[in-house]
């Protein structure tokens, strides 16, 4: 993952298939290729600090 700020990431993914098949069947191959983004949300500590700041 690659952090694009402290709380949100993007992820990339590259997958092969392979199906092979058993006589009259035929062998079924692909490449997949995808991308996402992951958003890490604050816990119940920042809430925590939030309402009661350090004194």
């Amino acid at each position: 993952a690659y952090f694009l700020t402290q709380n949100i990431a993007l992820e990339a993914l590259a997958k092969y298939n392979l199906t092979v098949g058993l006589g009259n069947s035929t062998t079924n191959n692909n490449v997949g290729f995808g991308l996402g983004f992951q958003i890490y949300l604050p816990g119940k500590q920042v809430k925590q600090l939030a309402n009661d700041p350090i004194k």
